[in-house]
């Protein structure tokens, strides 16, 4: 569980740095990938001692050498105190939940959100600013966040075993030595020089032959043409012929001048493959499984309801106040695992009532608001004053929490 936690925080935190980074980068800074890392080491060993409050909180500490690294400077210090007031009050209040559906719309809003920034940024021509840290950062926020939700759609027994838990961290592991590397100078010129050598290599003549296949049957065509002896009138005008060396000059192919290779296509090129690779990529890593999870046996029972002369009575449809009884207690529920409380297929709302008052929520507010769910969720029964009353309910609570 302990690697479960590390990928969460791992994936909060790099949605973060991957913009904080490209801003502290510009200012000077340097340490951007090691303050993540050093906090989420943090954070996951304080998941180790979740019970004890005092010791999860000491394993903060360490965050503090941080500070006393060579040559930090401001912009550094800036970006790294934000996500470690936010470990600190995660740690505070014991927040170690781990939500599928939340990672799932991080998820998406980062990468939606990150593509268009990092085109914008691509088009002003700040490549070796985003390189040093921002992208290698957004992999890493990538990777970690399909490597969660591809385990929280296991159940626990399943993504809680000790190789499963290898497998994440060797998986981890992998990205961010890839990320590191991403983020040398060294290795962004390497990348640049083997793409422009494939370029030249492979990909220039096979755009020049499929070029010429082009010619070759636009002449083919235009022979056929001439055979059929079409009538033309005399005082038609002809289109100029397309030429082979103007249509090579403007697609950026001139191999005469000094420019090998045409900039602008190279760049529209490499940005399609790797889009393309990053798409397949991660599709794959969503679809993949790991675990065999088969569904519980279960079956549907259907029964009829009769009045006492035996006649078929329809069950009574649950109307508008009953289902937003139910969104009243949904609620409470979110705001019940914000405070740390648990909840799983096997619990009851007997069971989140009693974990509820270990987490210091009212005993008779919460006993209220059960028993108006209940009235709703099983016996369909529901008015505008249970709403309001609920509605009440969850403000009390909400408002006790903030105290």
């Amino acid at each position: 569980m302990v690697i479960m936690h590390g990928l969460r925080i791992l994936a909060d935190l790099s949605f973060y740095y991957a913009f904080a980074s490209f801003v502290s980068v510009c200012c000077g800074g340097r340490y951007a990938m090691l303050a993540l890392l050093l906090q989420t080491a943090c954070f996951t060993a304080s998941s180790v001692v979740e019970k004890k409050k005092a010791l999860r909180l000491a394993a903060l500490l360490p965050m503090v050498l941080f500070f006393f690294l060579p040559g930090i400077n401001l912009a550094d210090m800036i970006a790294f105190l934000p996500p470690a007031v936010y470990l600190c009050r995660l740690v505070y209040k014991g927040d170690y939940t781990l939500d599928w559906g939340r990672h799932v719309e991080l998820f998406n809003t980062f990468w939606k959100f990150y593509m268009v920034i990092a085109c914008i940024l691509l088009m002003v021509g700040v490549l070796a600013q985003l390189t040093a840290a921002s992208l290698p950062i957004a992999l890493i926020m990538l990777v970690s966040s399909v490597l969660l939700m591809r385990s929280l759609r296991h159940e626990p027994e399943t993504y809680c075993q000790k190789w499963y838990q290898l497998a994440n961290a060797a998986a981890v592991a992998l990205v961010i030595v890839v990320a590191w590397a991403v983020s040398s100078e060294a290795f962004l010129n390497a990348c640049l020089t083997m793409l422009s050598v494939t370029y030249n290599k492979l990909a220039l003549p096979l755009l020049m032959a499929l070029l010429m296949v082009f010619v070759c049957v636009l002449q083919a065509f235009s022979w056929l043409v001439s055979l059929l002896n079409i009538p033309l009138p005399k005082d038609m005008e002809f289109p100029e012929l397309v030429q082979l060396d103007s249509l090579v000059r403007d697609l950026g192919l001139d191999m005469t001048e000094g420019d090998p290779v045409g900039g602008g296509f190279m760049v529209l090129l490499i940005a399609l493959i790797l889009a393309a690779l990053l798409y397949l990529f991660f599709r794959w890593m969503s679809r993949i499984g790991w675990g065999n999870i088969t569904p519980p046996d279960a079956r549907e029972e259907r029964t009829e309801m009769k009045d006492e002369g035996g006649k078929k009575v329809r069950p009574p449809r649950p109307g508008n106040a009953v289902q937003r009884v139910r969104a009243q207690y949904r609620k409470f529920l979110k705001l019940y695992l914000a405070e740390g409380g648990e909840l799983d297929d096997a619990h009851t709302s007997q069971d989140v009532a009693y974990e509820a008052r270990r987490r210091k929520f009212s005993a008779d507010t919460t006993e209220e608001l059960r028993d108006i769910y209940i009235r709703a969720r099983y016996g369909e029964q529901a008015e505008n004053t249970d709403v309001a009353r609920a509605k009440e309910l969850f403000h009390a609570m909400k408002k006790e929490r903030r105290r």
